[in-house]
């Protein structure tokens, strides 16, 4: 088991590295305390993967304006317009119940839109990702 301090030591770059994404796109992080919430660690980690998945894919700094845009200005109700006829029924009964879980405990549509993005496998992510990317 890792200590709280190798644990510390391995977030410490990636969460430098969303820190200054969230920065850069105008985010007040004084009002995130990462050491008292699980939901500003997962907020952190949804940007994170989402980081990581643009990065791969050499587009930064135009994708991840489009993709913080869609999070603000997109109700969250919109899961299951972005995922049917691309999951199976299963799945995506499964992603509108973890929708409704996030709305309900978060009760802040941005903040649930982080949650929701931030647990999806890569599958799943790679889905809502081209459809950010290809919204209007």
């Amino acid at each position: 088991m890792k200590s709280q301090i190798e644990v510390e030591i391995i977030l410490e770059t990636p969460i430098k590295t969303a820190v200054n994404i969230l920065e850069t796109y105008g985010f007040n992080l004084d009002e995130i305390d990462l050491c008292s919430s699980i939901t500003d660690l997962e907020f952190i980690k949804a940007v994170i993967n989402i980081y990581h998945h643009l990065k791969k894919n050499n587009m930064e700094s135009i994708i991840m304006h489009k993709i913080l845009n869609f999070v603000h200005n997109n109700n969250i109700e919109l899961v299951e317009d972005i995922f049917k006829d691309k999951v199976s029924p299963s799945m995506l009964s499964h992603l509108l119940n973890k929708k409704e879980v996030y709305k309900r405990d978060y009760e802040d549509n941005t903040k649930a839109w982080m949650q929701f993005i931030g647990n999806l496998d890569a599958e799943n992510s790679e889905i809502i990702f081209n459809y950010i990317n290809k919204k209007k």
